[in-house]
């Protein structure tokens, strides 16, 4: 059963492209030969639902250097685990990084840190997933908290289509 949530987030990632409102700077991954949609966020992060093995070649062609998974292996039997994600990343050149996070409103300050810290430290592109991209959005979102303004962090989250208001009082800490 998926949540509601989850759904509205799923069907806008669903959207054509141009029936969404953000900046024309803003690109789904997806239009650059990958079948799982991502949402740019900033210039080095883009966000996506549950990522495919087999798009991780076009991912590297396209410039990612850095894939942080954010979904706990076994969330659902559909999924690949961390370690058939790391290997595929791996053997294209791509760093993985596994930050699990069970639900939205478990994560905490040092999972937030983590995936700051993992954000600093890539040299390129990165792309972070889990299930619907709403766990790697708040994540981002946290660890950008005290570094942009609150007001920036929920625009850039919305312009990609996801919602992060259930932690603006994180965000304005």
């Amino acid at each position: 059963m998926i949540c509601e949530a989850c759904l509205g987030i799923y069907l806008l990632s669903t959207v054509a492209q141009a029936d969404l409102a953000r900046p024309a700077d803003v690109l789904l991954v997806a239009d650059k030969g990958v079948s799982v949609p991502a949402r740019q966020l900033t210039e080095k992060l883009s966000v996506a639902p549950q990522i495919r093995v087999e798009d991780i070649p076009a991912y590297a062609a396209q410039g990612i250097e850095t894939i942080i998974s954010n979904r706990p292996d076994g969330e659902t039997p559909d999924q690949p685990t961390f370690a058939e994600v790391r290997k595929a990343a791996e053997a294209n050149g791509i760093k993985a990084i596994h930050i699990p996070i069970t639900s939205a409103s478990s994560i905490s300050d040092a999972d937030a840190a983590a995936f700051g810290k993992a954000l600093d430290e890539s040299k390129g592109k990165t792309l972070a997933f889990c299930r619907s991209g709403t766990r790697a959005t708040l994540l981002w979102s946290l660890s950008q908290a005290g570094k942009r303004p609150t007001q920036e962090i929920m625009q850039t989250a919305a312009e990609a289509g996801y919602d992060v208001s259930p932690i603006l009082t994180r965000l304005e800490k």
